[in-house]
Formats: C-alpha cells, structure tokens, sequence
C-alpha cells in the first residue's frame, strides 16, 4: 500500500471512530423520548457541507508567453494540462464534535475533507485531508491546532535532463493558534505556521520547508458591516540551497502579504439575506538564490502578487447557503533582466458557485 493509500485507510478510520464517539458521547439521559436524545446529540455533532463549482482561466498560472508556446505546440513536453482552462467541482464535508474539556470549558474536535475533481485535467485532481481542535480556556480566549494534508499534488512541468518530468509534491500543513475577543466587536488571533512540501526524486530540490506567522484582526463595526486585516509573513528554505553544485536551482524565499475584507449584510431581498463581501489581498515574494549567472529567473527577483476577491452570498430555503464569488489574481515579477520578465507575469480570473448547508 502507498503512503498516500495507508493515510486514506487511517482517514477512513478516524472518521468511524469519530461516529462512534458520537454515539457513546450522549448525555446519561439515555432512556429520556427520542425527541430529546436527538436534540442533545444536535448539541454535540456538527456537520458542514459544501459543493463548489469553479470556472478557472489560467490553472496552472502560467505566464502569456507560456500559454502561447502552449496554443501553438511550440514545445509539447513543456505541458501535461489537455487545456489551460477549465471547470473544477469541490465536494466538501466537515464534522465537528463539541464537549467539554479541561476546566470544564468548551472544546471542539473534528476532521475535514475536500476533493478537487478537475473537468478535463485529470492531472491536476487531488484530495486535502484535515484534522483540527480548539479549546476555550477562557469567555473568548482559545488554543487552536489545525493540520492539513495533501497526499499528491501536480505542480507543473520541469526541465530534467534535457527533457521535461511533472513536477509532483506532497504537502504537510499545521498551524497553531491562539485567538481573542478584545472586545464584544473585536477579535484577534496569531498564529504560527508550518509546511512542508515534499517534491518527487527528479525535482527533489523543489523540497521546502516554510515557517509563517500570521497576525488576524475582525472587527463588528455595526450589524451591517464587518471588516478584517490579515498580516503574514514567510520564510522557505529549499533544499537546493544545501547543494554546492550552482547547476541546482534554489527556489528559497521570502515573503509577506496582507489582506483587507469588508462584509455588508444587506436588508434587501427578505428571506434571501443577501451579504456581500470583497477582500484585495498583496503579496510580495523575494527570492534568496546566490547563484548568480546559473539562475537568471530566480537571483535578485522579485514577485508582486495581486489578488481580488467580491462575492454575495443567498440564504436558501432548508437553511441552504448559495455563494458566488468572482477572483481575479495578477503577478509582476522584478529581475534584473527585465526581458526575462514576460516569462513569469500571469493574469488569471475564475468564478465559482457554491451551495453549503450545516446540520
């Protein structure tokens, strides 16, 4: 069995442990009417889930330039997309158990699950598995630990001896947080981030080991406005940076970005509800390689990242939740040769329709 295939299998099984925790973890009430055994167990056993249908333009983001070698077959070893755009359908599904722990105070355990299932791109479906909990120590004040997994994941095309090979990473993720309300209409949290990315044999200098800290702010300005600030920065180690050889690329780096939202819940349309809601995000990437004259597109460059998001959101009936969101992302990149440039740059837009409904 691979270790993507061992990881589904203890999936599978967390997800029957859950369930039977679910069942065991009942108030002592047990003999009490079925209609108030149901109740309690609603107290205690939240399910998400969702649907998402996704139009993308550019889904590997790659540069004009790239996509035109693309529309001519200038190069076909460069691509193994069948087509630069396409159509993604996103099942998701989340489970919560609620109950208490330490002190008595409120605490919360559960397991996500999200497929990226790519119309006409095979190559690009994958799967993100998760696991979380949080715990209240205080009215307000909480610990939290997220992890995420993505057994197998395609990047892109890369030159490997004098030939091209996908590109292929598997990824580990875990955040630790601690979060606040300031005040009834301001919260806050911080939290500290790991990844890694682990490539396949033939790329394996692509390995990435990335620390991250992010600092969060929400804010309840009035009951029809909410605004937030995200501040995150990021720090990758590579592992082609441990290698003398200057033929090994290394594509460590730098980064910080920073993210304003608004969300208007608006009065109009009755039961429907309708929130709209825009976030503009910018990131900067500066990447790290001292190899000089061996890796003109990554010594002294540096990647200004762009990305704009404006949605509203439906109230359906059965408590159904319809999303629409519109997301447009652009990348500038600096080098000191400027006519390598045009290489790099992408613009790319996509559009999505969701469903979500909470049990």
């Amino acid at each position: 069995m691979t270790a993507a295939g061992k990881f589904r299998y203890i999936f599978a099984i967390a997800i029957m442990a859950l369930v039977t925790i679910m069942l065991v973890w009942s108030p002592a009430e047990a003999g009490t009417k079925k209609k108030t055994r149901k109740s309690k167990i609603r107290q205690v056993l939240f399910l998400d889930t969702g649907l998402k249908l996704t139009y993308d333009s550019n889904i590997i983001r790659y540069s004009d330039a790239d996509l035109d070698i693309y529309d001519f077959n200038l190069d076909p070893g460069k691509f193994a997309i069948k087509s630069k755009d396409d159509w993604i359908i996103t099942p998701r599904l989340e489970t919560r158990l609620k109950g208490k722990l330490l002190g008595g105070r409120t605490a919360w355990i559960g397991l996500d699950y999200d497929y990226f299932h790519y119309a006409r791109n095979d190559v690009r479906r994958f799967q993100k598995l998760g696991a979380f909990g949080r715990h209240y120590f205080m009215r307000g004040g909480y610990l939290e630990i997220d992890y995420q997994y993505i057994p197998d994941y395609y990047y892109r095309n890369e030159p490997y001896q004098n030939s091209f090979v996908e590109a292929r990473f598997s990824k580990h993720f875990v955040k630790f947080e601690t979060g606040f309300d300031l005040k009834p209409s301001l919260k806050a949290d911080v939290s500290y981030i790991y990844q890694r990315k682990i490539f396949n044999r033939e790329v394996s200098e692509r390995d990435l080991k990335i620390n991250a800290i992010s600092l969060d702010g929400i804010w309840r300005a009035s009951p029809k406005f909410k605004f937030w600030v995200y501040y995150d920065i990021e720090k990758a180690g590579a592992a082609g940076a441990d290698y003398a050889d200057p033929n090994i690329i290394d594509v460590s780096y730098d980064a910080w970005d920073i993210t304003g939202g608004v969300r208007f819940y608006t009065g109009v349309l009755g039961q429907l509800r309708p929130e709209l809601v825009a976030t503009l995000q910018f990131r900067q990437i500066k990447f790290q390689t001292l190899k000089y004259g061996y890796d003109d597109y990554r010594f002294g460059r540096k990647d200004d990242n762009f990305r704009f998001v404006v949605g509203t959101s439906l109230l359906l009936p059965l408590a159904t939740r319809f999303d629409i969101d519109y997301n447009y992302q652009q990348k500038n990149a600096s080098l000191p040769d400027p006519a390598l440039e045009k290489s790099l740059n992408y613009k790319a837009h996509s559009i999505s329709f969701g469903l979500r409904r909470s049990f």
